[in-house]
């Protein structure tokens, strides 16, 4: 079924997501559904209730990347609308996304989780910052390279998505 021109739901996510460099690479996730389907983007995810936003970066680099981090410093925040087809295909879903962006380091080398979890991952990777091409990232990823690139000067940033 093609979905209507116009949104049947409206959603807002607060999320934290990590960026992690190492050996000039950067983890990051490839993404099964939603905006960022098949693009690479950073992991993270809903803050939970009761959660800081340091330890929703912890638990979901576990989680997503089966790797334990420390969380340095905050380097950016991101404001994001972005229109797309429901899992269903039968509606349009309009997301605006707020969120926090956290450098971190891995806690301990360690091999990270390469397969699909069976939600919106398909599995990690440690892309090479040469390959980090605009057109395979998220507009999320996109903005936190952008701020790393920035000397982690706060940047806050208020787009909408493409």
């Amino acid at each position: 079924m093609t979905p209507p021109d116009e949104p049947a739901l409206r959603e807002t996510r607060i999320g934290a997501y990590g960026i992690c460099i190492c050996d000039d690479r950067i983890l990051v996730v490839r993404k099964a559904k939603g905006p960022y389907k098949g693009l690479y983007d950073l992991p993270g995810g809903g803050v939970e209730f009761g959660e800081s936003p340091t330890e929703t970066v912890a638990r979901e680099f576990l989680e997503e990347a089966g790797v334990a981090v420390e969380v340095k410093e905050l380097v950016g925040s991101f404001s994001l609308v972005s229109v797309f087809p429901a899992d269903s295909g039968t509606h349009l879903v309009e997301l605006h996304h707020l969120g926090f962006l956290y450098r971190v380091n891995l806690a301990a080398p360690a091999p990270i989780k390469e397969d699909p979890d069976g939600r919106d991952s398909l599995g990690s990777v440690w892309l090479p910052l040469r390959d980090a091409s605009p057109d395979k990232l998220s507009p999320l990823a996109r903005e936190g390279l952008q701020c790393i690139s920035s000397q982690g000067s706060g940047i806050s940033l208020r787009r909408r998505a493409q």
